[in-house]
């Protein structure tokens, strides 16, 4: 009877095992709980981070535009043509008859280095070019209209330059007839350049040359503008792209150096012979093809990037740091997630001053490694996680790994972030059931 009572009891009277376990379930749930506020509340130091991102791009944007008050900006290089002035039938002044060469061949070699201002800085060139061509401006007559005339003693030679003001030294044409300079502008209202007043060229044969020194910065590009047009380019930047309208039929890009070669027919320019006015300059710089000179990922946009996913960083660095402190039985206090969160909110201002000095890739692996290590040091000496403290800066060194993807690939960084943190909130979850049960055995050991 008495062990009947007991049981009865036991029964009856003493809690049971599901009942137990709810205090440790509220316990869990509450420290969850109290990780997403302390999350979100990290947010204001992320925003703080972005905005200092933002102003030191600002005060960058300000030391390029001095740069390239001094050096220029990307240079376009349209020509050169032959301009007829005409008149009209009225007796005024028509558009005139811009008439391109029979065949063109272009040498550029530029020489390139970073202008600095401050920790700021921007690739600058000098370019070196150099035209030889032919004139044949016999078919100039069929861009006449009925009652128009032609002044061929009046004839120029035409270059349209997108700032003519980096131009260094003198410029002479050399034609088949003499020497002959140019002057300021194109010859054409409304576009920049320069030209040289050749008279009536229609008795002359043979080929036309001159040479020039053009400053720019980032980019230049040249526009086909002969039936044949050649372009062969050097320089000695290791950074170069080659853009435009064109790709080159042959390229190369070392540390020492870039070199491309274009041939390009008329039939692939889609430009007529002979136009009229600006419209034809137009058409020329819209097929214009060159080098770009290159840098490293600019590293605020890159750094603001980041910055945005930073909750992500944080929370599945907490929730790493969650369940290791679970299955080590020691899980951290609220004070302790904060200081693990103060060091990843460190990690965007680390990488930003540095990334100023050293450049974006350099600054990411030290700053990334020092607040790994950091963060792995103090789990281990600081929290007692031991062993899990290893495989905590084993996720963190991942997570940073896809966080540089992020960074560096703007076009994938979306699918990057995504596929990351599904996977590595799986192995979160993976990771918490894999001591399921030895969390409810110590929460129910009497």
């Amino acid at each position: 009877g008495g062990r009947g009572s007991a049981g009865g009891a036991a029964q009856g009277g003493g809690p049971s095992r599901a009942h137990r376990r709810l205090p440790e379930q509220r316990t869990v749930s509450g420290q969850l709980w109290r990780l997403v506020a302390l999350a979100l509340a990290l947010i204001i130091p992320l925003l703080l981070i972005q905005a200092l991102a933002l102003q030191r791009a600002a005060s960058r944007a300000e030391a390029l535009a001095d740069i390239r008050t001094l050096w220029g900006g990307p240079q376009v290089v349209s020509g050169p043509f032959l301009l007829v002035p005409v008149r009209g039938p009225d007796g005024g002044e028509a558009p005139p008859i811009v008439m391109l060469p029979g065949s063109l061949d272009m040498d550029a070699e530029l020489a390139a280095r970073r202008e600095q201002r401050g920790v700021f800085g921007l690739p600058v060139y000098t370019a070196r070019l150099a035209f030889l061509f032919t004139l044949d401006p016999g078919g100039a007559e069929r861009a006449l209209a009925p009652g128009e005339e032609a002044l061929w003693e009046r004839a120029l030679l035409g270059l349209a330059l997108t700032e003519p003001r980096t131009l260094r030294g003198r410029v002479r044409l050399e034609t088949p007839a003499g020497r002959a300079p140019f002057e300021p502008g194109s010859g054409i209202p409304g576009v920049a350049g320069i030209h040289a007043r050749i008279g009536d060229p229609r008795g002359l044969s043979g080929e036309w040359s001159f040479g020039l020194d053009l400053g720019g910065s980032e980019e230049l590009r040249l526009a086909p503008a002969a039936r044949v047009t050649r372009v062969e380019m050097t320089g000695d930047w290791p950074h170069a792209e080659f853009a435009g309208h064109f790709r080159p039929e042959r390229a190369e890009v070392s540390d020492r150096g870039f070199l491309a070669r274009w041939t390009i027919p008329a039939l692939a320019q889609g430009v007529p012979e002979a136009g009229r006015g600006a419209e034809v300059i137009g058409a020329l710089e819209a097929g214009a093809f060159g080098v770009s000179l290159a840098e490293p990922v600019d590293p605020y946009r890159a750094a603001s990037r980041v910055v945005k996913f930073g909750l992500l960083l944080i929370a599945i660095t907490f929730a790493v740091l969650f369940v290791a402190g679970r299955m080590a039985t020691r899980v951290p206090g609220l004070a302790q997630f904060a200081i693990v969160g103060a060091a990843q909110c460190a990690f965007f201002l680390l990488l930003l001053s540095l990334a100023e000095q050293i450049g974006l890739g350099p600054a990411y692996l030290i700053a990334a490694a020092a607040t790994i290590a950091l963060v792995t040091v103090y789990a281990w000496r600081g929290l007692g996680l031991g062993r899990y403290a290893a495989w905590l800066g084993l996720a963190m060194a991942a997570l940073y790994g896809a966080m540089y993807l992020l960074m560096v690939s703007e076009a994938g960084g979306l699918l990057v972030a995504a596929v990351f943190a599904f996977t590595a909130l799986a192995a979160v979850a993976w990771g918490s059931t894999l001591r399921g049960r030895n969390f409810d055995r110590r929460a129910t050991s009497p």
